[in-house]
């Protein structure tokens, strides 16, 4: 199955690199410009970033990023493959120090594919294995950990809106190696969880409040085939600082509903607010 995917995948970026008429294609090694922003209001997108859990004394950190390596162009055309690495995590601070509660693993290889100034495809493969940390079960009392790894395809469309000052996305991933055996602790199939997760969300800048500062809102929705196809609900606020190269900080408020992001609480749901700090490069 992982072999027929990858080729599928490859044939496609093939023919779309194939499909450049004439000779004049211009090749760029590690591009400084990347073809689709973070999404902002996405949990687990790659970036750098602090989280204060307002609701309790945890903290929310992840190192990582988006590193394009090769880019095609012809006039609006450009075809553009990444690679993307984060990890994630959660600490719980006691009064003394710190405690890591979870260790959370992002890797993808992206093809992203502009098709004129506003419309950009996204496809490419992706894995996440998600755990519990020693701190977790023999001191804050989180109990025996569960096997969650995901490997999966990924296709994706953005489409840039002068009318919301900002953009819209939407897509699946494919999970063709999908492991949750939650040996009991939660009621799911251990075997067999669908493959399915669909995501969607925006990202609107109705106010400029600098030469290059922006107030901005984001919205990410995830349905996920692990859990009956409920729901992750992420919404954010906040402002943000972008260079000429479309390098951003930001500094905005999360309300977050729905089940966990973690994949060692997958089918819990919690509701809390943050305060957070990003830098996305």
């Amino acid at each position: 199955m992982e072999k027929k995917i990858l080729c599928i995948l490859i044939a496609l970026v093939c023919s779309t690199t194939g499909a450049f008429p004439g000779d004049k294609v211009e090749f760029s090694l590690l591009p400084m410009r990347h073809l689709i922003p973070v999404w902002s209001a996405n949990s687990t997108a790659h970036r750098i970033s602090a989280s204060k859990i307002m609701e309790n004394n945890n903290y929310i950190g992840s190192m990582g990023g988006v590193f394009p390596l090769i880019s095609a162009a012809q006039e609006e055309k450009v075809v553009q493959v990444s690679i993307a690495s984060t990890l994630y995590t959660q600490l719980e601070r006691p009064p003394k120090h710190l405690q890591v509660i979870n260790v959370d693993f992002f890797v993808d290889l992206f093809v992203d594919v502009s098709l004129n100034e506003n419309l950009v495809l996204r496809s490419g493969f992706g894995h996440t294995s998600q755990h519990l940390t020693d701190d977790a079960i023999e001191i804050l009392g989180y109990g025996r950990s569960i096997n969650y790894l995901r490997d999966y395809c990924q296709l994706f469309g953005m489409l840039k809106a002068e009318a919301i000052k900002g953009f819209v996305y939407g897509g699946a991933y494919y999970n063709y190696k999908f492991k949750t055996q939650a040996a009991g602790k939660y009621d799911v199939p251990d075997d067999a969880p669908n493959p399915m997760i669909y995501e969607m969300g925006t990202e609107i800048t109705p106010l400029q409040v600098g030469a290059s500062s922006f107030v901005y809102a984001g919205v990410d929705i995830k349905l996920r085939g692990e859990a009956k196809f409920g729901a992750s609900q992420n919404y954010q606020i906040g402002i943000k600082h972008v260079n000429d190269l479309g390098r951003t900080i930001r500094f905005a408020f999360n309300h977050h509903a729905g089940l966990e992001e973690r994949g060692q609480f997958f089918v819990l749901h919690n509701t809390f607010n943050t305060f957070s700090l990003y830098f996305d490069f």
